[in-house]
């Protein structure tokens, strides 16, 4: 089957689609290689690991505040990653962490700021895109809470339990909470 002249453009076979050989014009398979490559980036960016150094300050009962680097990293995909620091005795202390969340499941009537919009599709009893019947949404709640179980060098251990700051940007966005070493004495992280 040969397709009919447009336009004066010739439409060509070649990879598989219909590409038209006019240049400047977009093909199918170009389009189709585009948005498969701004997907992958999409992905990547959206769930790559991160890693920091976050300004921190360790308490232990009697003792003043001390200054230590806190460094983290998050996983690529979810609320963990690793955490590390060293206590002003020289003992270093890593190990992972974990943000609580939950998935919130519901209904939306509309797309904001769009009103009821509909879309005939045509056909016998073809419905909208966007009309006024309710859309599924699910929606990640951030928790604040998030807990850590951290081994160090020298061979002690220490379970921690942290209030985020700001609960969406996970451990980047800083915290407090109360870690218990192995031997039982508690200390303050703030970050």
């Amino acid at each position: 089957m040969t397709p009919a002249r447009t336009q004066g453009r010739r439409p060509t076979e070649g990879s598989g689609v219909w590409r038209w050989t006019r240049a400047g014009r977009f093909t199918v398979g170009s389009i189709v290689r585009g948005m498969g490559a701004l997907g992958l980036c999409l992905l990547l960016a959206g769930g790559c690991a991160t890693s920091g150094t976050l300004r921190g300050s360790v308490s232990q009962a009697g003792s003043p505040s001390v200054p230590v680097p806190v460094t983290y990293t998050t996983q690529a995909l979810g609320p963990s990653g690793t955490l590390s620091f060293t206590l002003p005795d020289g003992e270093t202390f890593a190990g992972p962490y974990t943000q609580g969340w939950s998935t919130v499941e519901g209904a939306q009537s509309q797309v904001p700021g769009l009103g009821g919009v509909f879309f005939d599709w045509g056909g016998p009893g073809a419905r909208g895109f966007m009309d006024d019947d309710p859309v599924p949404v699910t929606e990640t709640q951030w928790s604040s809470q998030a807990s850590a179980t951290l081994s160090g060098n020298r061979g002690h251990s220490m379970s921690c339990r942290f209030r985020l700051s700001n609960p969406s940007a996970g451990i980047a966005g800083g915290g407090e909470g109360r870690c218990l070493l192995s031997d039982g004495s508690p200390l303050d992280l703030r970050f």
